[in-house]
């Protein structure tokens, strides 16, 4: 991610390795510093937004877990301060991790877009159908807002990448599973799913902006 204030100044999100341990950084005009992570956990940025003369980044940390070894959140860094966004409940009940790969930022409040996976529920032995798999959300100032799906097809639902709201629109854009293709181009608009190319296409839609 990149992002220019109106003085010049360039910022840039990433990530730095220093002994095989991966840091969540941003560069100011090439000096970089590193960003909050999770104690003995990892952390990156893929997207950075200025507002109001801050600036935001907008990624994933993940924190070291007994049973799972790392659980993954989207995350975002307001300045240095990290948050960490809901996965929607504890493991257990079917939640394993998430990720961002895009912000918002605007007057109503911080947008986080990205997706959750959830594990695959099981009955006498049996995988349930439909239990498992990848989705698409965003979380508003930290509350999770689900977002309608694809078909269920090898564990690929949809996933978000980006987000823009502007007069009371949030949009939203990522990709849908169809029973012929799991990634096909589609946008949410105030949540409501539109595929971009047919059912026959492949493709994903990463990036949305309203003039």
């Amino acid at each position: 991610g990149i992002a220019v204030k109106d003085n010049g100044d360039v910022f840039v999100g990433g990530y730095h390795m220093t002994n095989h341990n991966v840091f969540p950084a941003r560069w100011k005009n090439g000096n970089r510093s590193n960003l909050s992570k999770p104690s003995g956990g990892d952390g990156e940025v893929l997207d950075v937004k200025i507002y109001d003369g801050t600036t935001y980044f907008f990624g994933m940390s993940m924190a070291p877990n007994s049973m799972l070894g790392y659980l993954p959140k989207a995350s975002y860094w307001k300045g240095n301060t990290r948050n960490d966004m809901p996965n929607g409940g504890w493991w257990q009940k079917g939640i394993y991790g998430g990720e961002s790969y895009g912000g918002f930022v605007d007057e109503t409040g911080v947008y986080v877009a990205g997706k959750i996976e959830w594990i695959i529920e099981t009955e006498n032995g049996n995988d349930i159908p439909g239990t498992g798999g990848t989705y698409a959300h965003y979380w508003h100032n930290g509350t999770k807002v689900d977002l309608l799906g694809g078909v269920f097809n090898d564990m690929w639902v949809s996933t978000a990448y980006d987000v823009a709201v502007a007069d009371g629109y949030v949009v939203v854009t990522g990709d849908v599973a169809t029973e012929t293709q799991t990634q096909v181009p589609a946008i949410w608009v105030n949540d409501v799913l539109t595929k971009l190319e047919g059912d026959n296409t492949h493709g994903v839609a990463k990036a949305v902006f309203i003039d």
